[in-house]
Parts: C-alpha cells; sequence; structure tokens
C-alpha cells in the first residue's frame, strides 16, 4: 500500500508540472512549491501508517493510515489527471471525465470516516468498549450516504474546469432521495466525529498512565 501511495505521488508530481496553472476568478494562482509541499505532506499517513502496521501488524491504526493514504492519493492523482487533460493536454488522455469524477466525490467521505476511526481506537488500537461500535456505525453509514449524493450530484464542482457528471441523476430524484441522504450522512459523520472527540477525553481521564502519555 505503501509502494502503491509513492508510485500515485510520483505520478502525480509528473502531472502537476506538466499542467498549465490553475487559476479562476474566485481562486488566486497558488505557488507550485506550495503545491508540492502539500503532496509530500499527504504521504505522511501511508508512511507512518506503514511504520506502524510494520512494528504492529494487529493494531488497526496502521492499516487505517494506509488506506486513508491510498484512498487519498488516487483522489489527488484523478484531480491532477483530470486537470492536465482538460488544460495541459486536451484530448491526449482517455478517461478525463471519469477521473474528474472520482476526485469529485472521495475526499471528504475517506477524510472524516478516517479520523473518525482514528481517534476511537488511538493510542491501544481498541474501542473503550463495544458500545462505541454503535459510533463506528455512525460513521460508517454517514459516509456511505455522503459519498453517492457527491458523486451522483447533477450540478458537482468536479475540477477547476468545467465538466459534466458522467454518473449524473435527474435533478428531481436527487433532490427527493439522494441528496437528503446524504445531508443525513453527513450530520451522522459529524456526529460520530464529536462522539470520537468525547472518547479521547474519556482516555485521558480513565486511561492508564503509559496511554495518556501517548495522547499528549
Amino acid at each position: 500500500m505503501w509502494a502503491l501511495c509513492v508510485a500515485l505521488f510520483a505520478s502525480t508530481i509528473v502531472l502537476l508540472f506538466l499542467s498549465p496553472p490553475i487559476t479562476t476568478s474566485d481562486t488566486p494562482e497558488v505557488p507550485d512549491p506550495l503545491i508540492v509541499l502539500f503532496r509530500v505532506m499527504a504521504l505522511t499517513f501511508p508512511t507512518v501508517g506503514a511504520f506502524v502496521a510494520w512494528r504492529r501488524p494487529k493494531n488497526p491504526i496502521g492499516w487505517i493510515l494506509c488506506g486513508a493514504g491510498l484512498l487519498s492519493g488516487v483522489r489527488t492523482f484523478a484531480e491532477v489527471y483530470a486537470d492536465f487533460g482538460l488544460a495541459g493536454r486536451p484530448g491526449l488522455l482517455p478517461g478525463v471525465e471519469y477521473m474528474a469524477w472520482i476526485a469529485s466525490w472521495m475526499g471528504a467521505p475517506v477524510v472524516l470516516l478516517a479520523t473518525v476511526l482514528l481517534l476511537l481506537v488511538f493510542p491501544g488500537g481498541k474501542l473503550i468498549d463495544r458500545a462505541w461500535w454503535a459510533v463506528v456505525g455512525m460513521a460508517v453509514c454517514g459516509a456511505a450516504l455522503v459519498a453517492p449524493s457527491m458523486a451522483l450530484d447533477p450540478y458537482p464542482s468536479l475540477t477547476y474546469h468545467p465538466i459534466p457528471n458522467p454518473f449524473a441523476l435527474e435533478s428531481n430524484v436527487y433532490e427527493n432521495v439522494i441528496g437528503p441522504l446524504g445531508s443525513l450522512g453527513f450530520v451522522l459523520l459529524i456526529v460520530s466525529l464529536l462522539c470520537a472527540g468525547v472518547s479521547i477525553l474519556i482516555r485521558v481521564d480513565k486511561g492508564s498512565r503509559v496511554e495518556r502519555q501517548q495522547i499528549k
């Protein structure tokens, strides 16, 4: 998983430097070194995850970090791929609209779900007790509702360049069914995130001395 993340990172950087700077009327041009720095910082997730999984393979924290890093790497590569295919060399790359579609919905659900799971099991890799599985289920259901609502949006913001959603639903179906379910999912993710934060406070109050030091 770490090797895949590095390969995605290298490919992303190549496409990033081959693409023209992205500017819109609402957003100023971002310096290339700053963008590269953000991409390098994203590698900290799978790198730390790989180290933890290597030393403590039974601790889910390493695998959560690796999984989140890999999915984030896919989303970032898809975004840069779409930008290059639309503005850098139009018509050169196949499947640009599908890569833009992947980039449009994979970010928020993955980041929020991974954050909830990390907070719930940090630092020992286990939940406080069985009752906290309800929070895990809430977060998973929330992410499962948010992702389709973003992926099927008839009016998405896929990239900095306007492009139609290849999997968009009809407006009536989206507004009456998928959209409200996505809003419910977002609420579930926020509530589960707050609960996960409370779990850390509980560990600080009732955890062992070693756990409190790890949380610090």
